[in-house]
């Protein structure tokens, strides 16, 4: 979870925001959500965006390439909803980025199988690590005006 301070004035945000994680793996495959909140002063929380990855697509949408354990791997978020609104002086944005685990999305038990296919036993933990290096700087561009 990521936050920014708090803006300074009213900020329009419009367009589509568009993340850049560099990550690894230590399983062959994983589905990855990144959520944007405006976090207004009195601690109210309003969905702006989100956009969901499966890695094994990270370089091609039509082409799966796993990423290997160890391996350093750029996935984008990009293009992504369209956000149109003015966020409120005093707010903070907030970005959430985590493993997808609901009902409304098929199941990716993270074992590099065919998705449609795997079940419970073929289930693997996966842990996700987001690099902010010189070399793999994961970033966020906001569409602010």
């Amino acid at each position: 979870m990521y936050h920014t301070d708090p803006l300074s004035n009213e900020t329009p945000l419009i367009g589509c925001p568009a993340v850049t994680l560099w990550v690894s793996i230590d399983t062959p495959d994983v589905d990855l959500e990144c959520d944007l909140y405006e976090i207004q002063p009195d601690g109210i929380s309003i969905a702006l965006w989100t956009d969901l990855r499966r890695l094994r697509y990270h370089e091609s949408l039509r082409e799966a390439k796993f990423v290997q354990p160890s391996q350093i791997a750029r996935c984008d978020f990009n293009p992504g909803l369209f956000v149109a609104r003015r966020v409120m002086k005093g707010s903070r944005l907030r970005l959430v980025v985590t493993a997808v685990n609901s009902i409304l999305w098929q199941k990716n038990y993270c074992s590099g199988g065919v998705v449609a296919e795997e079940t419970a036993k073929d289930a693997r933990t996966c842990h996700v690590q987001i690099y902010h290096d010189a070399e793999h700087a994961s970033a966020i561009q906001l569409p602010l005006r």
